[in-house]
């Protein structure tokens, strides 16, 4: 069951994932970087959600992202690689001044998220 679970979470993440990098592929003048990096954020969210229920783990993409990439990082040490520090600014996106250059920013974050995630996942 945490593997369906996990896998549904997993696909939530990828769509959240394409939705970045398809607005991102637009010209720049039309790109709408706070769209890109509150999709890179929620993909990143998902990732880290879906490898912890692949673990076993009873988690929700409500938890803190702070709090995911711990848990992460307690169970498999590649995590420690992600340096999540520039997502955690949207949790008052108010704060953020987003450009084109910070919106790739953030979904190369979301891709290294994916990458680390991806092979732990079954083929």
């Amino acid at each position: 069951m945490n593997e369906n679970i996990a896998n549904t979470t997993f696909l939530q993440a990828t769509n959240h994932f394409e939705t970045a990098r398809e607005e991102l592929a637009r010209p720049e003048e039309d790109v709408v970087a706070y769209m890109v990096c509150n999709h890179a954020y929620k993909a990143v969210q998902h990732y880290l959600t879906a490898f912890l229920q692949s673990q076993g783990e009873q988690v929700h993409t409500a938890n803190p992202l702070d709090a995911l990439l711990n848990a992460c990082r307690q169970r498999d040490e590649r995590f420690n690689a992600l340096d999540i520090s520039a997502l955690l600014q949207l949790q008052d996106p108010e704060d953020v001044w987003m450009n084109v250059d910070v919106a790739r920013y953030h979904l190369e974050l979301a891709a290294k998220a994916r990458d680390l995630v991806q092979p732990t996942r079954a083929s």
